[in-house]
Parts: C-alpha cells; sequence; structure tokens
C-alpha cells in the first residue's frame, strides 16, 4: 500500500522560502535537503526526477517546454489522478525579455476534457533546474531566433 501525505500549500511554501532564504544567506544548514525533502515529501522538482522534452516551443514572447514529471503530481498540485485514467501535462514557460520562468500544468480529465492551464510557484532551486535543462534542450537557441524576427510557432528539435 503506498503512503500518501497531503500537505497546505501555505506549510510547502513557508518550507521553501526558509530554504530559499538560508540559501540566500550563505547559511549551510547540514541536511537542509534532506530535511526539505522529508517534509515535502520529495515534491521538490530536482535534476532526477523531471525530464524537459527537446522540442521547445517559440510562441509570441516565450518558449515553452514539455516537462515529463517523475514525482507525485498530486501531492504536489493538490489533484487526484492517482488510481484514475486523469492525467496531468506540466509545462514551463521562459519569458526572454523579463528573464521570468514560469510553471503550469494541464488536468486532462478520462473523458478527454482539458482543465485550464494552471500557473504554479517554483522555488529558486527549482528555477535554477529547470532553466539549466531546458538549455540543454536548446533554449538559447530558440531565444537567438526569437530575437531575429517576428516567427511564431518554430519548432526545436
Amino acid at each position: 500500500m503506498e503512503r500518501r501525505i497531503i500537505m497546505d500549500k501555505d506549510i510547502f511554501w513557508q518550507i521553501i522560502d526558509e530554504a530559499n532564504s538560508q540559501m540566500a544567506g550563505g547559511s549551510s544548514t547540514p541536511g537542509l535537503e534532506n530535511d526539505l525533502e522529508q517534509k515535502t515529501d520529495k515534491v521538490l522538482i530536482t535534476e532526477d526526477n523531471i525530464v524537459i522534452d527537446r522540442e521547445l516551443m517559440i510562441e509570441d514572447d516565450y518558449v515553452n517546454a514539455y516537462v515529463a514529471a517523475w514525482f507525485d503530481v498530486d501531492i504536489r498540485f493538490a489533484t487526484e489522478t492517482y488510481n484514475t485514467d486523469d492525467y496531468i501535462n506540466v509545462y514551463a514557460n521562459y519569458y526572454p525579455e523579463t528573464e521570468k520562468l514560469e510553471g503550469g500544468y494541464t488536468l486532462i480529465k478520462a473523458d478527454g476534457s482539458c482543465g485550464d492551464f494552471t500557473v504554479f510557484e517554483l522555488a529558486d532551486c527549482e528555477k535554477e533546474v529547470i532553466l539549466a535543462k531546458m538549455k540543454e534542450a536548446g533554449l538559447d537557441e530558440c531565444i537567438a531566433l526569437m530575437n531575429e524576427g517576428p516567427d511564431t510557432n518554430i519548432v526545436m528539435q
């Protein structure tokens, strides 16, 4: 039987804020990463639990990437897909002009209906991981193409 923990979003973000504050202040708290994982039941996005699709999409003013999520999306996003035919598509949108990274997901129901795009907050450490993986997939090339002209919906493979 799988053990599932549902955590209040406010508590989750309090933990993330504390970790970001400690890291920004140069404080090296022994076991901080392990402590975060225990408190959040491993719902942080890390290098080991996501894969960025190599097919980045250039949209009007941002670069979109599909994120294959290898973490418990129900805990992270307070959804209920476990033991159903529902699933979640996770995306990252990078806005080069403002250097903003946005995470979001769409819930796809078993009947084929699609929920609205829901933006979720990213901790600084998660942003670093996602941006690094987007760069590996060709983010810089996409940004260069965006700067060349008004073409949209160009696919980088």
